[in-house]
């Protein structure tokens, strides 16, 4: 049975050393990526308001659009995934639904949305 990915990152980061998780903004570099041989990804909020939205990055991705672009990511591919969640969408807690995917783990930068 395959480990979880959440677990299978947890285990990663429990090592020393560097993990290589390469940016991933669609399904198919996901594949791609995955087929290359790394054992993780980084999904790039820069990389998802640019390319889905032609946005610069500057939050302006919502939860909603940006935990549906990570789901199908996370549906296309086997490796976890380290997603970039902007600026925690307005609270110190995770927004809902972030664990869902089962993508492995958020990454919350520490950036302030201009006011």
């Amino acid at each position: 049975m395959k480990m979880k990915k959440s677990l299978a990152l947890r285990a990663m980061l429990a090592k020393p050393g560097i993990i290589v998780a390469p940016g991933v903004t669609t399904a198919l570099f996901a594949r791609l990526i995955e087929d290359t041989g790394f054992s993780a990804q980084f999904v790039t909020g820069a990389g998802l308001a640019n390319i889905h939205f032609g946005l610069p990055d500057y939050n302006l991705v919502t939860m909603t659009e940006n935990l549906e672009l990570v789901k199908r990511i996370n549906d296309n591919t086997t490796l976890p995934l380290i997603v970039d969640i902007d600026n925690g969408y307005g609270s110190g807690v995770f927004p809902p639904g972030c664990g869902r995917p089962g993508s492995g783990g958020p990454a919350v930068p520490q950036t302030l949305r201009p006011l």
